[in-house]
C-alpha cells in the first residue's frame, strides 16, 4: 500500500530529514524514506521505484548535498518519468543555489524553502492541503482477511522485515497472488533471512511469471538467457521479456534492444533494437539513454541527430552515467550540435575520469598533451594515460610508449 509522501534526499542531509519525518509522524502523515541506503542491492531499485510510483507525493529535500548525490538524481528522474508533475515538491533546506540542470528539471514547478516554509507550521499545512486534493472522499471499504494478509507481507517485505514477512506472503502466495509469489521466490533466490534455496525461488517466479507479472517474467528470461537454473533457451527468454516489455517493464525493454543489436536468437535489426532502447530510456532508465544518445549521435536505427543526441546523453548524466558525461565531453570537443568548446569539453572528460571511465582519462590526457583548453602539461598527461592504460585502454598505452620516445 504506497505511502502519503516518499522523501528523496541526501544522507548527509540526515538530520532535517529526521525533522521533517518527526512533523510528519505528528500530523499522522505516512511516508516512505531510505535511511539505510537500499538502493544499493540488486532488489531494492524496484522497492525504490515502487514507494515512488504508489506515492501521492514526491518531496525532495533541496541541498548542495543532494545536488551531488547520484541517488537523488536517479530518483528525481524516475518520478518525473512516472508520477504528475503537481505531486513533486521540491523543498530547500539550505542556502544553496540551484545549478542549471536543476533549474531545467524543475521549470514550471513552484519551490518552498524551510525559511520561508517552515517544516512545522507552513509545510506541513500545505502537504496536508495537498493530501487532501489527492485523496477525494471514497466509500468505505472493508478489506477480505486475504487481501489484508497480502498487504502485510508485501509492506514487511518493503521494509526488508523478511522473516516477519515470509508466512505472510506464503500464504498469499499459495492464494496465487502474483506479486506475494515474487517476492517469495526474491527472498528464497537471494537468501533475505532464510537460507538460499534456488528451486524453491524458482518455483515461485515460474508461478508468478504464469500469471504475467512483469518483474517474475523479466526474473524467468534472465534465467533462460544465462542457463544457470535453467536451460539455456534464447526463444523463452525472448518471449518472456517481450510479454513483460509490453507491460512497460524498461529493463525487459533494455535486453529486447540488446538481443536485436546482437541478434541473439533472432535476426540482428538495429532500428528495432533502437526501437526498445528508446522504449527503456522513456522510462527513466540510464544505460538506455546513453545508449540512444550514442545511436542519435552515429545514426545507427535512427536518422542522426545531434541535439536529441545531447538530449539524451545530458539525461544519462543527471543520474551520473560516466559513459554519457564522456560522450558529452566528446561533442563539446567536436563541435556536434554544440559550439566546439574545449574547456567545457574537459569539464565533462574531468567529470567522467573522476569516475574511472577508462575512455574519458585517455581523453583528459590527449586534452594535455596538446595544450586543447588547458595549459600543455605531460606530466599531467601522462598521469591520466596511466590510469586508462591501467585498465587496459590500449590507445593510452600507446600514447604512453610514443611519449617515452620523446
Amino acid at each position: 500500500m504506497g505511502k502519503d509522501i516518499f522523501i528523496s534526499y541526501s544522507r548527509k542531509d540526515s538530520e532535517t530529514a529526521n525533522r521533517i519525518c518527526k512533523a510528519l509522524d505528528r500530523a499522522k502523515i505516512s511516508y516512505f524514506i531510505d535511511w539505510q541506503g537500499i538502493g544499493g542491492a540488486m532488489e531494492f531499485p524496484e522497492i525504490l521505484a515502487n514507494a515512488i510510483i504508489d506515492c501521492k507525493l514526491f518531496l525532495f529535500l533541496a541541498s548542495n548535498n543532494s545536488y551531488e548525490s547520484k541517488f537523488t538524481k536517479s530518483e528525481i528522474t524516475f518520478a518525473f518519468n512516472e508520477k504528475p508533475k503537481n505531486t513533486i515538491l521540491p523543498y530547500i533546506i539550505d542556502d544553496s543555489k540551484l545549478p542549471p540542470a536543476m533549474r531545467l528539471v524543475f521549470s514550471n514547478i513552484t519551490w518552498r524553502n524551510i525559511n520561508e516554509h517552515p517544516i512545522d507550521t507552513i509545510l506541513i499545512n500545505d502537504l496536508l492541503s495537498l493530501l487532501k486534493e489527492q485523496n477525494p472522499p471514497k466509500e468505505k471499504k472493508v478489506n477480505k482477511p486475504e487481501t489484508k494478509t497480502i498487504e502485510s507481507g508485501i509492506e514487511l517485505y518493503n521494509s526488508r522485515r523478511f522473516v516477519e514477512a515470509l508466512p505472510l506472503l506464503e500464504v498469499a502466495a499459495n492464494q496465487n497472488d502474483a506479486k506475494s509469489q515474487y517476492c517469495l521466490a526474491v527472498i528464497y533466490a537471494d537468501g533475505y533471512g532464510v537460507k538460499k534455496d534456488l528451486s524453491k525461488a524458482l518455483k515461485w517466479f515460474r508461478k508468478s511469471a504464469d500469471q504475467n507479472y512483469d518483474k517474475a517474467l523479466f526474473r524467468m528470461a534472465k534465467f533462460y538467457q544465462s542457463g544457470d537454473i535453467v536451460p539455456q533457451d534464447d526463444k523463452a527468454a525472448f518471449n518472456l521479456f517481450l510479454k513483460a516489455a509490453k507491460q512497460g517493464h524498461f529493463l525487459s525493454a533494455y535486453n529486447l534492444g540488446l538481443i536485436y543489436e546482437k541478434g541473439l536468437g533472432v535476426f540482428k535489426n538495429e532500428n528495432t533494437a533502437t526501437h526498445w532502447y528508446e522504449q527503456a530510456a522513456s522510462k527513466g532508465y540510464y544505460k538506455a539513454q546513453d545508449e540512444m544518445g550514442y545511436r542519435c549521435l552515429k545514426g545507427i536505427g535512427i536518422t542522426k541527430d545531434y541535439n536529441k543526441a545531447l538530449e539524451w546523453f545530458r539525461k544519462a548524466s543527471l543520474q551520473n552515467c560516466c559513459s554519457a558525461k564522456n560522450s558529452i565531453g566528446f561533442m563539446y570537443f567536436k563541435g556536434f550540435g554544440v559550439k566546439q568548446d574545449y574547456s567545457t569539453a574537459i569539464w565533462w572528460f574531468r567529470q567522467s575520469a573522476m569516475q574511472n571511465y577508462s575512455s574519458a582519462q585517455y581523453n583528459l590526457g590527449y586534452m594535455y598533451q596538446y595544450g586543447l583548453g588547458v595549459k600543455q602539461d605531460i606530466d599531467t598527461a601522462i598521469k591520466w594515460y596511466t590510469k586508462a592504460a591501467d585498465q587496459g585502454y590500449e590507445q593510452a598505452t600507446d600514447k604512453l610508449k610514443e611519449l617515452k620516445k620523446q
